[in-house]
């Protein structure tokens, strides 16, 4: 006879959602800011802007400007929908992304905020925060389902002790998160890096794949001595 405990479904990993004009205004004026700027150009992330201004083009403009156009574009109705969405699917999805992870000895956190808003690249993480945030464009394109956004970035805030510690680059980073995604959900497809750095991760992955922190410690070592 099975243990009644064991029949006790586990609650997903909790998510706690929040979007407001401010939350916009503070997430413009980060995606504006010099340095994020310049880091976007450098790794060619298209974002998201007011107005559907390009990038270039925000930057030549004053910045008040550009946060005049938020609330003229703020539609709660939009927001309350998306998050009604990933809130109708996230238990099954959280089911399997938990159990992936504990196949390779990842453990994420029991909750996370997730900041929706309509600016920006598709996903970013702070790590800092408590809880730790996850930033999610919900306007990113059908490419982008944000439950597998949410999931890409809970991995990406599973391993950033370790891509610091070993000091490996945004590349190889994005490589192995996408190396687990697919790991655990087979449909999910790879960016395009460059082959030959892909082909290393590869075999790195598959070696040591239930010791993450090994194959980021072993990208960061093949790194430093190409």
């Amino acid at each position: 006879m099975s243990n009644p405990a064991e029949q006790i479904e586990k609650e997903p990993i909790k998510l706690v959602f929040e979007y407001s004009p401010e939350s916009e205004e503070n997430r413009v004026r980060e995606t504006l800011d010099p340095k994020e700027v310049s880091w976007f150009k450098e790794n060619n992330y298209f974002v998201k802007l007011p107005g559907n201004l390009y990038l270039d083009e925000a930057t030549t403009r004053d910045l008040s400007e550009v946060l005049a156009m938020i609330p003229e574009e703020f539609d709660e109705t939009t927001f309350d929908q998306e998050r009604e969405k990933i809130e109708l699917v996230w238990r099954k999805k959280s089911g399997i992304l938990e159990k992936g992870l504990a196949s390779l000895n990842l453990v994420p956190d029991d909750k996370y905020k997730i900041i929706l808003t309509r600016y920006g690249v598709v996903g970013s993480y702070e790590v800092k925060a408590s809880p730790k945030e996850i930033i999610l464009n919900i306007q990113s394109g059908k490419r982008h389902l944000s439950e597998e956004t949410i999931c890409h970035e809970i991995i990406h805030l599973c391993i950033e002790e370790w891509v610091l510690k070993y000091k490996i680059s945004h590349q190889a980073k994005e490589h192995i998160v996408d190396l687990i995604m697919k790991e655990i959900f087979s449909e999910e497809q790879l960016q395009n890096i460059d082959p030959n750095l892909a082909r290393k991760i590869d075999q790195i992955f598959e070696t040591n794949k239930t010791n993450i922190e090994e194959v980021v410690k072993q990208v960061g070592i093949m790194e430093d001595k190409s």
